[in-house]
């Protein structure tokens, strides 16, 4: 594999995890009197979205050096793994490998990733910044927003939603 080629697979990894950040804090809200967060059909406004996305790099950002990169995906694969391999013994086996399955179709459907997500960063370095990260996230909520009022409501989302399948196809397509 070419190096831009890993650099473009890092980036998409970054995008779908990014997507996912935002699409959960679109679904999410916290409760001012448990300080819990629940699934809501909630409005998110620009300023709830910025403060998720910086919350979503500071754990993304493994090695808390600023910037999102191969080392920091290496760490997370390598937290997931030793998730996944109980008994710690460098290996997943089939019942560790059912045990997962078995926790992720307990779990709720996951929402998937956003065709818009953080392709690279504007300046083309390999790394994404803070900055970059923020801004990106910022941009999709932006084009959310259909309104221009600063706050996506939950129709907002669905069309936004629509619309991220809709550009999928026809990239796919053609």
């Amino acid at each position: 594999m070419t190096m831009m080629m890993k650099h473009k697979h890092l980036l998409a990894s970054l995008a779908a995890a990014a997507a996912v950040a935002s699409v959960s804090a679109s679904a999410q809200t916290t409760s001012s009197d448990t300080g819990r967060t629940t699934p809501a059909r909630a409005e998110v406004t620009r300023t709830q979205a910025q403060d998720r996305a910086a919350r979503m790099f500071d754990r993304l950002d493994a090695n808390k050096d600023g910037q999102l990169d191969q080392t920091d995906r290496s760490a997370r694969q390598r937290a997931r793994f030793d998730r996944v391999d109980a008994d710690s013994d460098g290996a997943i086996s089939f019942e560790e490998f059912s045990a997962l399955r078995e926790r992720r179709s307990a779990r709720a459907p996951r929402p998937g990733p956003m065709a818009h997500g953080p392709r690279a960063n504007p300046d083309g370095a390999r790394a994404i910044s803070r900055d970059a990260f923020t801004s990106r996230a910022l941009a999709r909520f932006d084009r959310a927003d259909a309104d221009k009022d600063g706050v996506v409501t939950a129709e907002e989302r669905r069309a936004s939603r629509r619309s991220t399948r809709e550009m999928r196809r026809e990239r796919a397509a053609g």
